[in-house]
């Protein structure tokens, strides 16, 4: 399934619903993998028709895994909520990990404001930042916030309304 899915939309947008049931299937094959040492949540009050481009979510989770509660020895958590904001449609991913400390998060913060993916680190994270901006401008794109010992948020800022292609 997940190997199609990359195949299959590339760029063209897909629905919230859609995106999120994928991520859910992720969600799904790690629970399997860790059992009660992880949970989740999955909220949206965003229209399951909104139109996302596809993997910008999954890998924000992924992360989390690897960077956040895949070290903890028990009780992590995920959370996953779409909401609107003003204008704009965040979708925040939340873990109850490790965080990071104020250097790591700076540096990754400098990583998606110059697009580096030369470390081979942080690379999802830059990749979907960058695959935002070129899609909807640069005032779209991932902030992160994170605290050491208590986890990590990515929040995705899109645009609350669809791009309309200029045909």
């Amino acid at each position: 399934i997940f190997m199609r899915r990359c195949l299959e939309f590339k760029d063209s947008e897909v629905t919230l619903e859609s995106e999120l049931e994928f991520t859910k299937a992720y969600l799904e094959l790690q629970g399997a993998r860790f059992g009660d040492r992880i949970s989740y949540h999955i909220y949206s009050e965003v229209t399951g028709e909104y139109m996302i481009l596809p993997l910008l979510i999954q890998p924000l989770v992924e992360n989390a895994f690897v960077h956040g509660v895949e070290a903890s020895k028990g009780g992590g958590r995920i959370d996953i909520n779409v909401y609107y904001h003003n204008d704009c449609v965040y979708v925040d991913v939340a873990d109850n990990g490790q965080g990071m400390n104020a250097e790591k998060l700076r540096e990754l913060e400098y990583k998606l404001e110059v697009s580096d993916t030369s470390s081979g680190k942080s690379i999802g994270l830059t990749n979907v930042h960058k695959r935002i901006q070129m899609y909807h401008g640069k005032r779209y794109g991932m902030r992160v916030q994170s605290k050491e010992g208590q986890g990590t948020t990515i929040r995705l800022v899109l645009p609350r309304e669809p791009k309309h292609d200029k045909d």
